[in-house]
Order: C-alpha cells, then sequence, then structure tokens
C-alpha cells in the first residue's frame, strides 16, 4: 500500500498527458508540452510554484507511506487521501493558478 500512494503521483500525470496525446492524435513518442508540469507553466504557474507544489504533495505522499507501514489498519484510508492529492494537483495544474 505504501508503494501504491508512492507511486500514484509519478503514474498518474504521464498516464493522462498520454491519454490526451492520444484523444488529440499525436504521436505517442513526442511529448510536446503536454504533461502536467509544462502545461502548468503554460497557463501561468512560475517553475517555482510548481516545483513547491509538486514536493509538498510528494512529502504528504511520503508521510502517507510511512503511516500505513506504522499503521497497518489505514491502508485504504491513507490510498484514498492520496489518490485524492493528486488529482487536486493535476486539477489545480490543469486550471492554472487564481488570478490575483
Amino acid at each position: 500500500m505504501a508503494l501504491a500512494c508512492g507511486n500514484a503521483y509519478h503514474r498518474s500525470p504521464a498516464t493522462a498527458a498520454a491519454i490526451l496525446r492520444n484523444e488529440a492524435s499525436r504521436a505517442g513518442g513526442k511529448a510536446r508540452r503536454s504533461h502536467f508540469y509544462q502545461r502548468a507553466t503554460d497557463r501561468g504557474f512560475q517553475v517555482i510554484d510548481v516545483v513547491a507544489r509538486v514536493f509538498i504533495v510528494n512529502l504528504t505522499l511520503a508521510a502517507l507511506a510511512v503511516a500505513t507501514i506504522l499503521l497497518r489498519t489505514m491502508d485504504i484510508a491513507a490510498l484514498s487521501v492520496g489518490m485524492a492529492l493528486v488529482a487536486w494537483l493535476l486539477i489545480v495544474f490543469a486550471r492554472g493558478p487564481r488570478p490575483t
């Protein structure tokens, strides 16, 4: 379960980018600028903002992974929280920063 939480974030954007490329009829080997990190900067996020958000999400996923090892009763809860956190971050990146 800890491994699932740790790998969720790294696999989700790549999978989503591949699906979007496929839907856009692009060649699968050409990444272009369809990865969520790149799309976030295209939509107005500063690179440091993207890095900071990814770093915080990774720390949280690592904490969830440790919690599942130490507290064996919260596997499903940790996985659910991790998946929700990753989904939230991908949505934030897709929408772009809030206007100030």
